[in-house]
């Protein structure tokens, strides 16, 4: 486990577990094909991540809405509290009719 540690702070092989490590370090670096995919996969995780966390703002906006409906707000102070236009909040009032957002 040393030897490990020595070589990740020296990049440096110490014994033929290292030796072969950067053996496939040096490799992988030079693939041109395995970076390719590599940055393909990154950038596929990055969209997923977007999605996601855009998905999850609309969901919890829904949710707000709701519970300022409820209160009786309208949409102009619905707009102003949760920090959006009025065209966004219906929008997203529409889209709460077609989905499960208001249940």
């Amino acid at each position: 486990m040393g030897q490990n540690l020595d070589y990740l702070s020296t990049n440096q092989p110490t014994d033929e577990y290292t030796h072969k490590l950067q053996h496939r370090v040096l490799e992988m670096r030079d693939d041109k094909e395995w970076r390719e995919n590599y940055m393909t996969w990154e950038m596929k995780l990055d969209e997923r991540y977007e999605t996601g966390h855009k998905a999850g703002r609309e969901e919890e906006l829904c949710r707000l809405i709701k519970k300022k409906l409820e209160k009786g707000k309208n949409i102009a102070q619905i707009a102003d509290e949760c920090e959006e236009t009025e065209e966004r909040i219906l929008e997203l009032m529409e889209k709460m009719e077609k989905t499960s957002y208001n249940e």
